[in-house]
C-alpha cells in the first residue's frame, strides 16, 4: 500500500450538508443580525431559561414564525440579554433572511467542518475511471466504452415506442400526483422499470466495472479532512441546470469559505486486481495529479462550450426555446466562472497541481460516464440523457445540475427571484 499526502484549497465555497430533516429553524435556533450581516445561532437552553424567567412560555411554544420577531418585537429587547444566548456568529452572504426559515448544517466532527472521506474519495475515483475509459492501452476501457455506446443505441431503439407515452404520463403526474388513475400510475411505473431494466442489461453504470467488487475500497482516504472551526459561513445554495439556466432547490446552508486550506492522505492498495489500476500503487504522485487535472479540465471545457452554444443559439433565435432573462444571466455567469477558472487557475497550475469539484449529491460517476460518452459519440450522449432523464432521480446519473451559490432578490408574486453568483465546491489540490 502506498500513501500520498495532498494539500487542498477551496476555490469556491463548499457545502457537504448533513441533509435529511436535520436543520436549524428560525423559530427556535437562530436570529439575523442585519447590522453586521451575520446569522446568530442561539443556545436553546439559555433561550428557554430566559423565556421561563420572563413568564412567556405559552407564547414561545406557540411560536411558528421567527424567533427574532418573538425576542425583539413580541416580548421586547428589555426582557432579554440576547448576547448571552448567542453560541456562534457566521457571516451571511447573498440572501435576504426573511426569504427562508431554515439552515442546513455542514458535516462536522468534534465541532469542526469536514469533507467526508467517502465523498472526496469518490471524486478521485471518478477521475481515475475517466482516465481508464479514455485509455486505448490494452488494459484501458476504450473497448468497454464502445460497447456501452452500442448498448445505448440498442436500448434507445427498443424504448422509442413508449418514450412519448411515458413523457405524457410523467408530465401529468408532476402537475398533479392525484391526476393519474391507478391503471395509468401502474403503467408509468412499468415503463420506467422497462427502461431501467434494458439499460442495466446493456451497460453497467458502476465503478465495479473498473475497480471490481471490492476494488473501489482500495482507493480511499485515511480520514475525513478537517477544516478550522472558524472556516464556516452561510450561503443560499441551489442547483443550476446547465441545459437551460434554471435555478431550483434553493436552501440556506452552512459552507466552508473560499480560500480555506487543509491536507489529506490518500491510500492506494498495491493489490488492485485491474492491471490498469495496479500501477497507481507505485506511481509518482504527480502522475495522479495529472489524471485529476485532465478530468477537471475536460469537464470545464465541455460545460463551458455546451453553455456557450446555448447562449449563442438563444441570441440568434436558433434554439429549441427562448431563454428568460434570468436564465440567460445564470448561463452567462456560469460561463464567466469557467472562463476565470481556466484563465486564472488551470492555465497557471504547475505539474503538481490539480482540481476537483465536490458535489452535494452523489452524481460523480454519472458525470464521468456522461462526459466520456460525449467525447466518444455525441449521439450516444444525447440518447443517454433522454433515457436516464426519464428515470426518477435522473440528476444522480446524468449530472446536468450543478451546485451554485445563489443570490436571492425581491419577491414577485409567489416566485422568488434568484441569480447565480458562482459555482459551489471547486477545490485545488497540490501534491
Amino acid at each position: 500500500m502506498s500513501k500520498h499526502t495532498f494539500s487542498l484549497e477551496t476555490l469556491s465555497p463548499i457545502a457537504i450538508s448533513q441533509g435529511g430533516s436535520n436543520f436549524f429553524s428560525s423559530s427556535r435556533h437562530f436570529i439575523y443580525d442585519a447590522d453586521n450581516h451575520e446569522i446568530c445561532f442561539l443556545d436553546p437552553e439559555q433561550v428557554l431559561a430566559s423565556v421561563k424567567e420572563a413568564n412567556v412560555e405559552s407564547a414561545f411554544y406557540a411560536l411558528k414564525s421567527s424567533l427574532q420577531s418573538f425576542l425583539k418585537e413580541r416580548v421586547g429587547l428589555g426582557e432579554f440579554d440576547i448576547e448571552e444566548m448567542i453560541l456562534e456568529r457566521l457571516p451571511a452572504n447573498g440572501f435576504r433572511i426573511n426569504t427562508l426559515d431554515r439552515i442546513y448544517p455542514i458535516q462536522e466532527e468534534q465541532g469542526a467542518p469536514v469533507i467526508l472521506k467517502e465523498q472526496l474519495g469518490e471524486a478521485i475515483r471518478a477521475a481515475i475511471l475517466y482516465d481508464w475509459l479514455n485509455s486505448e492501452q490494452e488494459t484501458g476501457g476504450k473497448k468497454q466504452l464502445e460497447e456501452w455506446v452500442a448498448g445505448i443505441e440498442n436500448t434507445y431503439t427498443e424504448c422509442r415506442s413508449f418514450l412519448q407515452e411515458l413523457k405524457a404520463l410523467q408530465d401529468s403526474y408532476r402537475r398533479n400526483p392525484k391526476r393519474l388513475d391507478p391503471y395509468s400510475l401502474e403503467r408509468k411505473n412499468s415503463l420506467e422499470n422497462q427502461i431501467r431494466d434494458r439499460l442495466e442489461s446493456s451497460l453497467k453504470l458502476t465503478d465495479k466495472v473498473l475497480f471490481g467488487e471490492k476494488g473501489a475500497d482500495q482507493i480511499k482516504l485515511t480520514a475525513s479532512p478537517t477544516f478550522a472551526s472558524n472556516a464556516k459561513e452561510i450561503h443560499a445554495i441551489g442547483k443550476v441546470n446547465i441545459e437551460n439556466g434554471d435555478l431550483h432547490g434553493i436552501l440556506l446552508h452552512e459552507a466552508v469559505k473560499k480560500g480555506t486550506s487543509i491536507t489529506f492522505e490518500l491510500d492506494l492498495d498495491g493489490k488492485l486486481a485491474n492491471p490498469h489500476l495496479a500501477k497507481w500503487a507505485d506511481a509518482a504522485q504527480e502522475e495522479l495529479t495529472t489524471v485529476l487535472y485532465n478530468y477537471a479540465y475536460d469537464l470545464v471545457e465541455f460545460e463551458r462550450e455546451y453553455i456557450d452554444e446555448l447562449i449563442q443559439e438563444n441570441k440568434y433565435g436558433e434554439g429549441d426555446f427562448i431563454l428568460r432573462r434570468n436564465q440567460q444571466e445564470n448561463l452567462e455567469n456560469l460561463r464567466n466562472f469557467y472562463d476565470n477558472l481556466l484563465e486564472e487557475d488551470f492555465d497557471e497550475a504547475s505539474d503538481s497541481q490539480a482540481f476537483l469539484r465536490l458535489r452535494t449529491d452523489s452524481a460523480y460517476l454519472g458525470q464521468t460516464f456522461a462526459l466520456a460518452l460525449f467525447q466518444q459519440d455525441i449521439d450516444a450522449y444525447e440518447r443517454f440523457q433522454v433515457l436516464y432523464g426519464m428515470l426518477p432521480r435522473q440528476s444522480q446519473v446524468t449530472a446536468t445540475h450543478t451546485d451554485a451559490v445563489v443570490k436571492l432578490g425581491q419577491r414577485r408574486g409567489r416566485r422568488q427571484d434568484a441569480n447565480m453568483l458562482s459555482l459551489l465546491g471547486w477545490v485545488k489540490i497540490q501534491s
